[in-house]
């Protein structure tokens, strides 16, 4: 994707604006991750704890509901499946669920669908970006979980499914070596603008 100086500044816009108004959820999922973790102490009850000579003993009953909601999630799970429109249509119908389905299978989407569901229960954002590799026969659908630490999207969207955003985006940190290799002059031209 070639991007100009108007447009990398438009694309450092929303992000800062994202990060800025999901300042405090984001430290919240941070919190909820340690919860989950098992570090549910503040520093000031593990300090009480330690001049008591008590150990820090944590009950952890959020780790069992997560563990429960994932199998709910698992024994939830379904192939994919096109429906035809017509009768005549039963055919393309079947074609388009062999597509799917393969599909799903080669990108072990189902262990990535997991991940996911993990993040939206636990942090409560997560999502896949789909798009289309170059393979060794050809264009091929490529599936990656986004970590939902490097997602960002538009601080004004209010629906729950983010349809209404102007903009979703993921922040990708890389060295800045492999972004010259990977973008050429462009990137060594954006890297040192910012």
């Amino acid at each position: 994707m070639q991007v100009d100086d108007a447009g990398l500044s438009q694309l450092v816009d929303w992000f800062e604006s994202a990060e800025e108004a999901s300042d405090q959820a984001r430290r919240d999922s941070e919190r909820d991750r340690d919860y989950v973790d098992g570090k549910q102490l503040t520093k000031e009850e593990l300090r009480v704890l330690k001049s008591r000579k008590q150990p820090p003993i944590v009950f952890n009953v959020i780790k069992d509901k997560i563990g429960f909601l994932m199998g709910v999630e698992k024994s939830q799970r379904t192939d994919p499946k096109a429906y035809p429109r017509t009768p005549q249509h039963e055919q393309d119908a079947e074609a388009a669920t062999d597509a799917l389905r393969y599909v799903c299978e080669d990108q072990d989407y189902q262990s990535k669908r997991s991940r996911v569901f993990r993040n939206l229960v636990v942090e409560g954002v997560g999502g896949v970006k789909i798009g289309v590799k170059q393979g060794s026969k050809g264009p091929e659908i490529d599936i990656k979980r986004v970590a939902w630490d490097r997602f960002f999207v538009d601080p004004h969207s209010s629906e729950l499914d983010m349809s209404d955003a102007r903009y979703l985006g993921e922040v990708v940190w890389m060295d800045y070596d492999e972004a010259k290799a990977l973008y050429g002059e462009t990137g060594e031209e954006a890297l040192s603008s910012t």
